[in-house]
């Protein structure tokens, strides 16, 4: 809240005085030095804002994100903190990287654009920088780099530039703002999402100790770099996030400057004020840009309308056996599949089984079971497929085929399970000999058609699920995410028990009727080629 008595003091005080003030806290320098941004009242969120700025500059926080809506001032604030760390020598060498390059060297424009206009600052502060621009800075209105009188160098980067190199006299970036580093063009490509990625990670683990990031950006992309910060950010107490959309419980976030409604605003006293119904009118991905909420744009997978359906009628398991949630009993005149994803079991992915009774009623699937464990080996998970297998009637398992999965499916072998998957080899087929190639293999010729094939049954009602987890799995699941061939999507969420369904769904016409006393065995003891009845 602002203090009047505070005000009074930067206008009416001494110059020391009023830097004192400015220094300790950044909103008075907004204010006092920057007054035509203030067209409208503050929002509560900016000045969390600067007190998230106080907190980067004094270590108590290493990197802060302001996840906020379009409209929300966060870039300006974000160039008002810079030239704030500028003045009171704060930062030694501070760099804005955006994924185009251009952006950051329009935002540094702007910074000494202000160092050689405002005369406020000038006044207290003194020429911080009175170089020539280049006639090409002047006309495109961009500067790539500068250095201060007062000692402090400047530069704007790419995201796809590595990190690496960056160094002034003896220092470190010390001061880092990524802005529009996620948009558009990167959420719908795997390549630039992962560049991205890469250049975070790059940037975190190079931090000088005495270095801060703040991240501006839109949460538009459930599988993008924002969502990899958020997702951090609950492992690490010193990254801070804040996710503002425009409006909460149907009232405005900023209140001075927006009403809900046309109507709101034809209120005496409203009619400077913004409408964010007309907003939504303007703005084709409102729901992403302005409110924060990406599973409503057009990159989601799944119905969600048909996932919080489903969720509603979702019930707990009726039974834990050993970690196998189960929403069924085993019945032997049923067709069951089980689709399992395994793991390294080191924490991060899991260990994930799916079983699908295939007949749980008359033109009805259902997952009846779901298996997840993040810390056991994939040997041993081949061990909990084999338990879970014979107490489904020893009915077909498909293990995927990925980097653990050859030591899943060498443990299932070595007990002669009797049921595991057959890799449909077109070639083998076609000449009507059996692969002999055990377990799921997911390629880009079958990925596309197994997902569609599983989000087909569901929205159609013929495959049924309790199991909330899945569901949430489904919910977050992107066309970004289908398209990743290498695990770009990986980065921020896992899928496992999802792909372990999506693996039950796409063997069904393999899975057959049978009993343990049933099983048969050919010439190989270990293997049964597993066909469509």
């Amino acid at each position: 809240m602002v203090k009047k008595e505070v005000i009074d003091l930067l206008v009416q005080g001494t110059k020391e005085e009023r830097l004192e003030v400015c220094r300790i806290n950044p909103f008075y320098f907004a204010i006092y030095y920057f007054p035509e941004f203030f067209e409208y009242p503050s929002a509560p969120f900016h000045e969390q804002m600067y007190r998230d700025y106080v907190d980067l500059m004094d270590g108590t926080t290493r990197e802060a994100a302001w996840i906020m809506f379009r409209e929300s001032a966060k870039t300006s604030i974000a160039k008002i903190c810079i030239t704030h760390a500028i003045c009171f020598k704060l930062k030694k060498y501070i760099n804005v990287d955006s994924y185009d390059k251009q952006n950051a060297e329009a935002l540094l424009f702007d910074v000494v654009l202000w160092l050689q206009t405002n005369d406020a600052i000038k006044s207290d502060f003194g020429e911080l920088y009175n170089s020539k621009r280049s006639p090409d800075e002047a006309q495109r209105k961009r500067v790539a780099d500068f250095l201060t009188n007062n000692g402090v160098r400047v530069e704007a980067h790419s995201t796809q530039e590595s990190m690496r190199g960056r160094v002034f006299q003896q220092y470190r970036p010390d001061f880092i703002v990524l802005d529009d580093f996620e948009n558009s063009k990167t959420i719908t490509s795997l390549a630039y999402t992962q560049k991205v990625l890469d250049h975070i990670d790059e940037m975190v683990a190079g931090l000088a100790p005495t270095a801060n990031v703040l991240y501006l950006g839109n949460y538009l992309s459930e599988s993008g770099s924002v969502a990899h910060i958020m997702e951090r950010s609950k492992r690490d107490n010193r990254v801070v996030v804040h996710n503002i959309p425009i409006a909460r419980n149907n009232k405005p976030t900023w209140p001075g400057k927006y009403v809900m409604t046309d109507a709101d605003r034809a209120i005496p006293g409203n009619e400077k004020k913004v409408s964010i119904e007309e907003r939504r009118r303007m703005i084709d991905n409102f729901e992403a840009e302005m409110m924060n909420n990406p599973t409503t744009s057009s990159e989601v997978f799944f119905s969600r309308e048909k996932i919080e359906a489903a969720k509603t009628k979702a019930i707990e398991h009726q039974d834990n056996v050993a970690g196998l949630w189960l929403w069924d009993d085993y019945k032997p005149y049923h067709r069951y599949s089980i689709g399992a994803d395994s793991s390294e079991g080191v924490g991060l992915d899991a260990n994930t089984a799916v079983i699908i009774d295939h007949e749980y009623q008359p033109n009805r699937a259902a997952v009846v079971g779901t298996y997840v464990n993040n810390e056991m080996p994939p040997d041993v998970f081949g061990h909990e497929l084999l338990r879970i297998g014979y107490q489904f009637g020893a009915c077909l398992v498909a293990p995927e085929v990925n980097n653990t999965g050859h030591a899943t499916i060498a443990s299932l072998k070595s007990k002669n399970y009797p049921k595991i998957y057959q890799d449909r080899n077109e070639l083998t087929v076609q000449a009507g000999k059996p692969s002999h190639r055990l377990g799921w293999r997911t390629t880009s010729g079958n990925k596309y058609n197994a997902f569609f094939q599983f989000k087909r049954a569901f929205e159609d009602g013929n495959l049924v699920i309790f199991d909330e987890r899945l569901l949430d799995e489904m919910l977050y699941y992107s066309l970004v995410d289908l398209r990743d061939d290498k695990g770009v999507g990986m980065a921020t969420r896992h899928f496992d028990l999802l792909m372990a369904a999506v693996i039950a769904w796409a063997v069904r016409e393999y899975a057959v009727h049978g009993e343990p006393d049933d099983i048969t065995y050919d010439e190989n003891p270990n293997y049964i080629a597993s066909q469509p009845m």
